[in-house]
């Protein structure tokens, strides 16, 4: 091999180097930080499983999940008649883009108990933006 091709390949390899290091910078998961989460809204998904398997707990009361997250995007009431709740507060918080008509939504569930909200499960929702 001549200088010339090592020289070529050396920055070919240097090249997909940097290209693999910098996809893994904007990809790899985080450690869920409240502080991120309500700044930079670009960083949830990748927050995100953290937040759900080691700081967000069934039983927390709205207050400590607002605490956690700010606001929420949306925040409505779901109305059932049953034995176990009188009524079930939804909230949305926004997670990602998916693709380009389509956004992901972390969407938690309340009970109403002796007047207070707590915690009683999420899902994720793909939601049509247009």
């Amino acid at each position: 091999m001549t200088k010339r091709w090592r020289r070529w390949l050396l920055g070919l390899l240097l090249a997909v180097a940097l290209l693999a290091g910098e996809y893994y910078a904007l990809t790899c998961p985080l450690k869920f930080h409240s502080g991120l989460w309500q700044r930079h809204a670009g960083l949830r998904d990748r927050m995100l499983d953290d937040l759900l398997a080691e700081h967000l707990s069934t039983g927390m009361n709205r207050d400590e999940v607002r605490a956690l997250l700010g606001e929420p995007g949306d925040s409505q009431p779901l109305w059932y008649n049953d034995l176990e709740h009188s009524s079930v507060l939804r909230e949305t918080y926004y997670i990602r883009d998916n693709g380009v008509f389509f956004a992901d939504f972390l969407v938690l569930y309340y009970a109403e108990q002796d007047g207070d909200y707590i915690y009683q499960g999420h899902q994720q929702e793909t939601v049509d933006v247009f």
